[in-house]
């Protein structure tokens, strides 16, 4: 359990990170609201990934 607790939480942060770099790219063009919107879609996102990439290993 606590194994695949640490692996969601890995393969979710590397999406997050991955996101974060696409967004950095365009991050001069945009508000502090639309850089917080941002970043709520790459935490769902990142989670649903990760959600999706497990259940297809197990």
């Amino acid at each position: 359990m606590t194994r695949a607790i640490l692996l969601a939480a890995v393969t979710t942060g590397a999406f997050c990170a991955i996101f974060a770099v696409m967004v950095d790219a365009a991050t001069d063009a945009l508000s502090i609201w639309q850089v917080a919107v941002a970043g709520l879609v790459s935490g769902f996102l990142g989670s649903l990934f990760a959600s999706l990439v497990l259940r297809r290993r197990d």
